[in-house]
Order: C-alpha cells, then structure tokens, then sequence
C-alpha cells in the first residue's frame, strides 16, 4: 500500500508540474513576464559565452588531432576544414559578444545556434561516411536541451530543423531503420530534457516574482503598496528622459469614516476595492502606478505627461469613480462616492518624492476644504 501511494504521490507531483509549468503566466503581471523572458535571455548569454569558449576550445583540439594523428585520410581534409570553420564563427562571436546591442540578444542567441547546428552536422555528415556512427548527430539534440533554456516552440523549431536534415540524409545514405529510429529517439529524449530544465528555471522564477509581487501588493485592493510604489517609481526614474514630467496625484475618498459608520467596515472594503478595480481599468499599468498609500489615501503616478494631459486623465478618473453610483455615507452632501484629488507636476529625481507629496497633499487639502469632489492642482486652481 505504501508502495502504490508513492507511486500515486509521484505522478501527483508530476501532474501538477506539469500543469503549473503550461502555465506559468498565470497570475503574473505583464511586466512581470517580460522581466522573467528578460532574465532568461540573459541567463542564456552567459551560457552562451562559456559555452562558445568550450567548443573553441574543442575544435582546437579537434584541428591538432586531424592534422597530427588521424587515420582517416579520406575525411581529414574535410574535418580540419570544418574544424577551422567552426573555430571561426564561435571566435567570431566571442568578439562580438560585449556588443550586442540590448534588446538584440535573441536575433544573437538563434543565429549562434543555427551556426552550431549546421557546423555539428557537418561533422554528423563525416562520421556517418566514415564510421556509420551518429555522435555528432546526438550531440546537437541534447547540447540543445542542456545548455541553453528554451520554451518549447523554440525547442520543436531548432529539433525539428536538426532532426529533419539529420534523417534526410540518413535515408539518401540508406542508412538502417536503427539509425532513423535512434535520431528520432535522441530528439525526443532531448525534447522532454530541455523542457524539464526549462520547467525549473520557470518555475523558480514564477515563484520568486509571485513572493515579490505579495511582498509589494496591498491585499485589500490589489493595488500596489508603498513598497511597490517607490520600486515601480524607481524603474521610471531610470527610463525617463532628462526633461521629462511627472504627475503624482492625491486621491482621498470623500468622507469614507462616514461611509463605515453607516455601511460597516466590511462594506468600506468593497467600496475601496471597487474603486481600485475601476482606478485599474483606467490607467495603463505599463504607463502608470496606482497605489494604496494608507487608509482610504491612494496615489496615482503619471510619468512623461504634460499639465494638461495629467489633468484631463485625474479629472475623467474623479469622474469615473461617482459614476459608478456607489451609495454615499453622507447622501445630504452627495448621492453617491466622490473623490478629491490633489496633484503635482514638475521634472523628477528620487530625492523629490517628499516634495512631491507635499504639493499634491496641499492641493488635496485645498480641494477638502473647497467643498470636497474636486480636482485641484499646480497654482491653486481647482476644477469639479
């Protein structure tokens, strides 16, 4: 019984490996994803470094074996050219790999394996004249599955490639049916090798930016927490232009202690996550961080925008929110939910954020103390 219960827990374990591996991106944000597809890009050049230093090593070797020790005399002319040929291209890309331009890494990274593929069977192509051996052969199916980290599209296209030339010539050889059947095992073996190295990296990345995104998520609206404020804040800072704009406004929930002594606690937490929902709808978030800046306090962040079009999208967002007709804790003043918002514009450091937040704090008090449901920023003014 124990026995048939490990076996049981096992293929439990697989399943759901296999299950959380297709997928992965559940859950995640956009931004997330592109990071982890960015972090294995990068793993992958590294790999590719050691990995082009490796085979040149290997092929020197190969070149001083060719020319001082084989036997073969038929194919050693053809070995120590394709010898010096792959010694070449792998030099070659060595020189150029500390300039690569970002964001060409995947256009570098195919067009070395492509390389790689045709140099090995090349040598593939020797040793089945020769010696009716597939090593070669088998060295490019799972080089592919262990060295570098491929998603499974690109793994069938660079197999596919590989495999498809290897039993073309296999068959003008006529070589047996053994052979056939044992490149096409190889490549499916390499397959499932390739994506269970591909499955871990994923996954332990999934579960790093999962743990980070918790870590920088307010549980009650989903919003990002101050945390998650001033990292996502950070990453704008980096990538905006020296005389670029940011907007960082002040939005406050009009008379919300109201609103939970009349609906509850409970009811104040739906109210709040509405219009986070809503607040998430509105802004782009690859554009724009919104943020729960404590109680019924939210800060949203509007980077490389003018005066202008920050208060078109503050007022639009001031006015989505009432008409969502949320009923009011205080109907004698308002019907329904309103929000008052203050804002600051201006050119951003990371030292500023204090400064910031003062301005847009004192329009929201001007906007409180002007009658509430108000957006109010730069120089006084104030607009329902």
């Amino acid at each position: 019984m124990k026995m048939r219960q490990t076996i049981v827990d096992i293929f439990g374990d697989v399943k759901n490996t296999i299950a959380l591996y297709w997928h992965w991106q559940k859950d995640l944000r956009e931004e997330d994803i592109r990071a982890i597809r960015q972090l294995k890009t990068a793993s992958n050049m590294r790999r590719l470094l050691i990995f082009a230093i490796l085979i040149l090593l290997v092929q020197g070797s190969n070149l001083v074996v060719e020319i001082f020790f084989s036997q073969r005399v038929q194919t050693r002319s053809a070995c120590i050219a394709v010898s010096i040929i792959m010694a070449f291209i792998t030099l070659f890309y060595l020189c150029r790999y500390p300039f690569v331009v970002k964001g060409r890494e995947m256009r570098f990274l195919h067009s070395f394996w492509l390389c790689f593929i045709a140099g090995t069977f090349c040598f593939g192509m020797l040793d089945v004249q020769e010696f009716g051996i597939l090593e070669n052969f088998y060295f490019i199916p799972f080089t592919l599955a262990l060295i570098p980290l491929l998603e499974s599209r690109e793994m069938l296209a660079y197999l596919g490639l590989s495999t498809g030339l290897q039993l073309i010539y296999l068959m003008e050889q006529g070589c047996s049916v053994t052979l056939l059947q044992k490149t096409i095992l190889a490549a499916l073996i390499a397959f499932v090798l390739g994506q269970l190295m591909f499955a871990s990296y994923i996954l332990a990345k999934t579960a790093q930016f999962k743990l980070e995104k918790t870590s920088q998520t307010d549980f009650s609206t989903g919003l990002y927490n101050r945390r998650g404020l001033f990292e996502r804040m950070a990453v704008f800072i980096q990538a905006k232009d020296d005389e670029a704009s940011l907007a960082l406004a002040i939005l406050d929930i009009d008379y919300f202690k109201k609103y939970n002594d009349e609906f509850g606690h409970l009811q104040g937490d739906i109210c709040l996550k509405r219009i986070a929902d809503d607040l998430l709808a509105f802004f782009d978030p690859k554009t724009s961080v919104v943020a729960r800046f404590g109680g019924e306090e939210l800060v949203i962040v509007l980077p490389n925008v003018s005066n202008e079009e920050a208060r078109a999208q503050l007022l639009a967002c001031k006015r989505r929110i009432e008409a969502l007709a949320l009923p009011s804790g205080y109907p004698e003043k308002f019907p329904y939910v309103t929000v008052s918002i203050g804002y600051a514009i201006g050119v951003y450091e990371a030292k500023d954020f204090d400064r910031f937040f003062k301005q847009a704090d004192n329009a929201l008090y001007l906007a409180k103390n002007n009658g509430r449901n108000l957006l109010c920023g730069p120089e006084g003014f104030c607009i329902r």
